[in-house]
């Protein structure tokens, strides 16, 4: 796999998936908890937030792993390492550390973007779609290399 093809299916498998995950995050908090522009329930909906976002991390792995065999590209390689969280319980805690500060960032900025109708509106619907179709894009570019029934 190429490195521009490699960008391509980590753009589209994990990095739109997860900013659009940190978004869900912000929006499902803010739609669900009353008052969740105090400190206090935003720093809880982080630490929920860090907790989903590991578990995401966790179902990503294999592709990571296949990505990380056909990218020769130094800072690819990082990128994908960044993602990659079975290595060390160190890499886990960083990555927890992180969830939690963009899940904050997340849920103020959803909150500061949006109006309380438009969270409670459509605007889920709309991030859902919007993670639907990338996800598409990404195994689309390069299914192959990515089934199952191809892995060893």
């Amino acid at each position: 796999m190429s490195n521009k093809k490699a960008i391509l299916v980590y753009t589209f498998l994990l990095v739109i998936p997860y900013v659009l995950s940190l978004a869900l995050i912000g929006i499902s908090f803010n739609a669900l908890v009353l008052h969740s522009a105090s400190l206090w329930r935003t720093m809880v909906g982080s630490v929920v937030g860090a907790c989903i976002m590991l578990a995401v991390k966790i179902t990503v792995e294999r592709p990571l792993e296949i990505i990380l065999n056909f990218v020769h590209n130094k800072f690819l390689r990082f990128l994908v390492n960044s993602f990659w969280i079975t290595e060390s319980k160190r890499k886990v805690g960083a990555n927890l550390i992180v969830d939690f500060i963009l899940s904050g960032i997340a849920t103020w900025g959803i909150r500061q973007i949006f109006s309380p109708d438009r969270i409670m509106g459509d605007i889920l619907g709309i991030v859902l779609a919007m993670m639907f179709a990338s996800a598409l894009i990404g195994a689309y570019l390069e299914y192959d290399l990515l089934s199952v029934d191809g892995a060893e």
